[in-house]
């Protein structure tokens, strides 16, 4: 079997066309390099150099050897390199989960900062319901997830990225839509859009208490149950009903909605980051690294 160090022996020789030069360049006896030369052309059954006297040239079959030998040490050398970046977490394959309400601001922040740290990983994003990312961070589909509301450390590790607190969108026409404040209890008689349980998770969770804490029950229906961001403030904007979103989407309103600040709130969203505390990857620990000081909306 033709071994890496013959390769180097023979493309040194090869290069310099001289075995006194070529071993001191290697740092290696003479004997040493004529030998490994010899073992080679045995292993291959052909002759790379011509030798007359001291002087040696490379035969025919020797510049073929020659380009491919050189091709084959560049990407061993490739190689190398890459598995040494794989293993520092430099190279590799990150897959990051998010529902739609987190797709908006963080995710683009947190790309754009881990990017910038650590341009060589491939990323691949899949949004998904929130019972569908549980599912996907459990059995190891997805690396990361970000996701609003409580979460303890148990199955999941949880790392808090930024609280927040819910502002409510109402349709440009409401009849609060010029208000300063509103109060929550005073649309206790709207139709509410809210996402589904299986969409939204521990966020419909909130959205229900927000609301049973200021004493009401939203009113709502099959037919007004959303699973994005988007088609909740698309159904706002048609007069359809309001709804309760979180602050840091506010820069992203779309026309025919305006969002008001509740008077007072009393639940606190947290966007958090989840993953499953086996996995030891270290593209997802650089991620984490990343991620720490950075204020995400």
């Amino acid at each position: 079997m033709i071994e890496n160090r013959q390769l180097r022996y023979f493309v040194t020789a090869a290069r310099l066309l001289h075995i006194t030069r070529a071993a001191e360049a290697l740092h290696i006896a003479q004997p040493a390099l004529t030998r490994n030369i010899h073992q080679l052309e045995e292993e291959l059954e052909v002759a790379l150099f011509h030798r007359v006297r001291k002087r040696i040239s490379l035969t025919d079959a020797g510049q073929i050897f020659l380009v491919e030998a050189e091709r084959l040490l560049q990407q061993l050398e490739e190689s190398t390199t890459a598995a040494q970046k794989a293993a520092r977490g430099e190279l590799g394959r990150l897959v990051i989960g998010f529902v739609s309400t987190a797709g908006l601001v963080a995710v683009p922040k947190l790309i754009a900062a881990f990017r910038k740290r650590y341009p060589g990983p491939r990323i691949v994003l899949k949004e998904l319901e929130s019972e569908e990312l549980y599912v996907a961070l459990r059995n190891g589909i997805v690396d990361v997830g970000l996701q609003y509301g409580p979460w303890e450390e148990g199955e999941l590790s949880v790392r808090l990225l930024e609280a927040d607190h819910f502002v409510v969108a109402l349709p440009h026409d409401h009849r609060f839509a010029t208000a300063d404040r509103v109060n929550l209890r005073d649309l206790a008689d709207d139709l509410f859009v809210i996402p589904n349980r299986a969409t939204g998770g521990p966020m419909t969770d909130a959205i229900l208490e927000e609301c049973l804490l200021a004493g009401f029950r939203p009113r709502t229906g099959h037919e007004i149950t959303t699973t994005t961001i988007q088609t909740t403030l698309g159904l706002v904007s048609a007069s359809i009903g309001v709804s309760l979103i979180p602050n840091a989407l506010w820069p992203f309103s779309r026309n025919g909605v305006v969002f008001r600040p509740i008077s007072k709130t009393n639940v606190a969203l947290h966007l958090n980051l989840l993953w499953r505390p086996q996995n030891t990857a270290a593209v997802l620990h650089n991620f984490l690294s990343t991620v720490d000081g950075i204020n995400t909306p």
